[in-house]
């Protein structure tokens, strides 16, 4: 049974399902990924080039792009020592995409799986975007749209899809993507979301990962390599203290305080109580 027939069990997005996509990406050959990378060069108002590597499509195993959360991202990128970009290298990289193509979101089309039609309103809410047989058909609508646009493995491609950004702000999940007919992303601004990052997954969210230098020409000719963080915001996913969602972290529950009546406060009325009852039994001593 292939990777996608796998994916395809755990249905809905879990922790489960996080722990076997980082199993599955960690055993990918880093050379494989690293040679397959294409420069972007961009132009500043100035005339300095600021150029980069990355990845000319998503990660994929076995014909199948991968979604994943943003924590699995960020371990996927610091295993094979390359970053995740941020929102405006994903614009940057769109506008200098070989190949662009327009998204067609399953929400606002639907999509039939194994003989059965779901509804854009199914999509949303009824099964929820990240339900697993909507990730394996629109990755298939994806190659569909590449083929007919002629596309081969040694262009950069990009519209059908929200990238996994760098968090725009603590602990927020970034999207940045999704591009439609006029070019404009229909997740776009900071990238910053709502959602989780440990677990919230989407069928059409993906990884494209970057080089975690960049190569500065400056208008004199010069060059200068810096890493990412130096010429871009790139912040970084981290688990959430308590484990929640995450996979790799594992969470005991907490211990209970022993309950002590030195520690009475007005808020706690049970304890006031107990505090009464031995004040009752210590008078008793003196009754006649």
């Amino acid at each position: 049974m292939g990777f996608k027939e796998e994916y395809a069990k755990f249905t809905k997005p879990s922790p489960e399902r996080e722990a076997f996509v980082l199993k599955t990406l960690l055993s990918l050959p880093r050379e494989q990924i690293v040679k397959s990378m294409k420069p972007v060069t961009v132009k500043k108002p100035d005339g300095t080039k600021i150029t980069y590597k990355v990845m000319p499509d998503y990660i994929t195993v076995d014909g199948m792009r991968v979604p994943m959360s943003g924590t699995t991202a960020q371990k996927v990128a610091d295993h094979f020592g390359l970053s995740l970009p941020t929102s405006q290298m994903a614009q940057e990289i769109y506008n200098n995409a070989d190949v662009k193509v327009s998204a067609k979101p399953l929400s606002g089309t639907g999509t039939t799986i194994g003989g059965k039609y779901y509804s854009p309103n199914d999509v949303v809410s009824n099964q929820g975007v990240g339900y697993a047989p909507f990730a394996v058909s629109y990755n298939e609508a994806i190659d569909k749209q590449l083929a007919e646009k002629g596309a081969n493995p040694d262009q950069i491609v990009s519209g059908f899809a929200k990238d996994i950004v760098a968090p725009p702000a603590a602990g927020k999940l970034g999207l940045y993507g999704l591009y439609d007919s006029k070019g404009k992303p229909i997740q776009g601004g900071s990238g910053e979301t709502p959602h989780d990052t440990t677990v919230h997954t989407e069928y059409g969210t993906y990884v494209r990962l970057v080089s975690p230098d960049v190569t500065i020409t400056y208008p004199d000719g010069r060059t200068e390599s810096k890493p990412v963080g130096q010429v871009y915001q790139a912040a970084r996913y981290t688990p959430a203290p308590t484990g929640k969602g995450d996979p790799a972290v594992k969470t005991e529950p907490p211990k209970k305080a022993p309950e002590e009546v030195a520690q009475y406060t007005p808020d706690k009325p049970q304890g006031r109580m107990k505090l009464l009852e031995r004040i009752d039994k210590f008078l008793e001593q003196f009754k006649a």
